[in-house]
C-alpha cells in the first residue's frame, strides 16, 4: 500500500479505466491526479469549486457511471456540478477552481446541510440526495442546466421517514434507478427504507437487522 493523498482522507474515485483519480480531505479539498504503476502521483490538480461553503468534514461527491468526465458535489445546502472534468489541467495547484463547475440554486432548507448523494446509471443523468434531517430528493435531467429537485420524502403512513433522522446514505440499482434504498442514523429510529418506483412508495427494509420496531439507530 501506498499514500498518494494526505489528510484525513474522504470520497474517493477511479475514473473507467483508471484514466483518472479522485481523492478527497476534510471539508471537500477534491484532488485529481494521476498515478504510476506503483500508485504515486505524477501529476495532479486540486478540483473543489470557488465559492464551495458548508461542506460536512467528510463530504460526499460522486461521478456520473455513464460519463466519468462529470461529476456531482454536495455543497452544504447546494447541488454542485462539473461537465468537463477533462478540461482542469494538471498543473499542480492548491488552490481551489471555477473551471467548469455550475452549482445548482439553494437545493435544501436553509439550516440544513445535503449529507448523502447518488447518480443512476439507467436512466442516466437522475441524482438523488438526502439531507441532515429527513427529506430526500430527485433531479432528473441533472446533467444539463439546473432543473428544480422534486422531493420523494415518505412523510405519512407507517413507512414514514423517521422526524430529525440524519440520512447518511443512498444506494441505487445499477440495472434500474427507480430502485432505490436509503439508510438513517440516529438513536432510536427506523434506519432502512426501499422504494421501487423512483420514491413515489416506501416500504421499511431493515428486516432482523433493527433490534426493535422504532430502530435502534
Amino acid at each position: 500500500w501506498v499514500t498518494p493523498r494526505g489528510g484525513d482522507g474522504s470520497f474517493c474515485a477511479i475514473a473507467d479505466s483508471q484514466k483518472m483519480f479522485y481523492f478527497s480531505s476534510q471539508n471537500s479539498k477534491i484532488m485529481k491526479a494521476m498515478l504510476d504503476g506503483n500508485g504515486n502521483v505524477t501529476s495532479f490538480a486540486r478540483i473543489d469549486p470557488i465559492g464551495g461553503k458548508k461542506y460536512l468534514f467528510i463530504n460526499p461527491f460522486v461521478l456520473d457511471p455513464n460519463n466519468n468526465n462529470l461529476m456531482y458535489l454536495a455543497g452544504g445546502k447546494n447541488i454542485w456540478r462539473n461537465n468537463n472534468l477533462s478540461g482542469i489541467p494538471l498543473i499542480n495547484n492548491w488552490d481551489s477552481i471555477s473551471t467548469n463547475w455550475t452549482m445548482f440554486p439553494d437545493t435544501t432548507p436553509t439550516t440544513t446541510r445535503i449529507t448523502a448523494l447518488a447518480v443512476t446509471k439507467v436512466p442516466a443523468n437522475r441524482i438523488y440526495y438526502g439531507i441532515s434531517s429527513k427529506r430526500l430528493y430527485k433531479i432528473d435531467n441533472a446533467n444539463t442546466g439546473t432543473p428544480a429537485a422534486t422531493d420523494i420524502t415518505s412523510n405519512s403512513g407507517t413507512n414514514a421517514f423517521p422526524t430529525g433522522a440524519y440520512l447518511n446514505c443512498i444506494a441505487v440499482d445499477p440495472n434500474d434507478g427507480n430502485k432505490i434504498l436509503v439508510v438513517f442514523s440516529n438513536y432510536s429510529v427506523y434506519s432502512l427504507f426501499y422504494s421501487a418506483d423512483a420514491g413515489s412508495t416506501w416500504t421499511k427494509a431493515a428486516g432482523n437487522l433493527e433490534q426493535n420496531v422504532n430502530g435502534s439507530g
